[in-house]
């Protein structure tokens, strides 16, 4: 019987269900986990096998499901991070641009990638902490410094701004962006 399938000593008379209960077999919903659909054991299983798909995708549902992601508030960890990791820019770059939940450590792994492409998208977040600007300001790469300078939304830490201004004092394209910054602090604008 159903009863004996779910588990539950069946105490009604035959034919008629327990009180409560909705008896269907191994697809009964007081058997289901809370917060949880048949066949989904908990929210790391549940996004692991995804993941694990991810490489057989192609480039459009990547880019797709990754455009997604960058609009939700709380996208799944391990998928965020496979997309990051991605080669192609049209997979990563919408999470880098626009996704505001992936914490800094996860974007510290892409900094550490030193693909410019990547640094450059990363520069243009509208919420970038000052422990990301001075690791995008050590790239050391100029496209990268312009387009974080030009991001009036970036947090710059003052030593961030100090070795920018020795950037801008060998690289004159970097010193206009620069004085124009309304955070700039003011010893370093008399330079």
């Amino acid at each position: 019987s159903c009863a004996a399938m779910v588990g539950v000593e069946s105490r009604a008379p035959p034919g008629r269900p327990l009180p409560g209960r909705v008896h269907c077999g191994r697809h009964s919903p007081a058997r289901w986990p809370v917060g949880t659909l048949p066949g989904m054991r908990s929210t790391s299983r549940t996004y692991a096998l995804p993941a694990r798909l991810l490489p057989r995708l192609s480039l459009r549902p990547l880019v797709h499901l990754s455009d997604r992601l960058s609009m939700m508030d709380q996208p799944p960890h391990m998928i965020v991070n496979r997309l990051l990791m991605d080669s192609r820019i049209e997979v990563a770059g919408p999470l880098l641009e626009n996704a505001t939940s992936i914490p800094d450590q996860d974007l510290a792994g892409v900094i550490e990638e030193a693909d410019a492409k990547k640094l450059r998208l990363l520069a243009r977040r509208r919420k970038l902490s000052r422990a990301l600007s001075d690791s995008l300001i050590a790239s050391d790469n100029m496209s990268v410094l312009l387009t974080l300078v030009r991001n009036s939304h970036a947090e710059i830490s003052p030593g961030g701004y100090l070795a920018l201004t020795d950037y801008a004092a060998r690289e004159t394209e970097l010193l206009a962006p620069l004085c124009t910054r309304a955070d700039l602090p003011a010893p370093q604008a008399f330079e």
